[in-house]
């Protein structure tokens, strides 16, 4: 079983406080994952800052960022792909949703 929190936003991005709260809940937690969803595109200014931002920080699990593009799509989004390991590595640090 994993464990995670998440943080959804209808027309935002996330700030850099609202960044760290979420991760700091996460750690306490012993969480396996975070997300982040909010109805921008992929490509808003928003969401690009907040995946450089979660890459400065120094996280061993995922930080999953789910878009508008993924949250509407009529595509199959195979979750489970981001909890596989590749050798003995788990993906980690900020990964956008495709």
């Amino acid at each position: 079983k994993k464990l995670g929190v998440a943080e959804c936003k209808s027309n935002s991005g996330f700030s850099e406080s609202q960044i760290d709260s979420l991760i700091d809940i996460a750690t306490c937690l012993k969480c396996d994952f975070v997300v982040f969803s909010s109805l921008l595109n992929r490509t808003s200014t928003e969401l690009i800052g907040a995946e450089k931002y979660i890459q400065t920080k120094n996280l061993d699990i995922p930080v999953l960022i789910f878009s508008k593009e993924v949250l509407f799509s009529s595509e199959l989004i195979k979750f489970y792909k981001y909890f596989e390991s590749s050798g003995n590595e788990f993906p980690k640090g900020a990964i956008f949703v495709s």
